[in-house]
């Protein structure tokens, strides 16, 4: 079986500032049940600029928030209950797929992991 990867600009969930943003709340209920369907098992997305690992509340779909790159850092909205990871500062979204693990770390501008616990899927 094949890992099923999304890409966006606008997240879905969202700790970051556009968390009450009216697309955001859109997304998710006309875009999350096709995602779900589809059995997705990652939507990246940027749009926030920090960087967050969020986790659906049923556990079936992670949610990468990889905004941090270059442009000017945005501090925190409202944090989610389900929000894994979350931080603001520059860095990028390391990603390793292959076809029985999926592995997603936040680096640092050094290269430093950032956090603690990172995305480890395995099949």
């Amino acid at each position: 079986m094949q890992w099923r990867i999304v890409y966006g600009h606008h997240p879905v969930y969202t700790s970051g500032l556009h968390v009450n943003e009216r697309r955001i709340a859109v997304l998710r209920r006309d875009l999350l049940p096709v995602l779900s369907e589809g059995k997705v098992d990652l939507l990246i997305s940027g749009h926030d600029h920090d960087m967050e690992h969020l986790a659906a509340p049923d556990g079936k779909m992670d949610f990468l928030i990889a905004g941090s790159g270059g442009a000017e850092l945005r501090e925190a909205g409202a944090a989610q209950p389900h929000s894994q990871f979350f931080a603001v500062r520059y860095g990028f979204l390391d990603v390793t797929i292959d076809p029985r693990h999926l592995e997603a770390q936040f680096l640092s501008d050094d290269l430093s992991p950032l956090d603690p616990q990172p995305l480890n899927r395995a099949r």
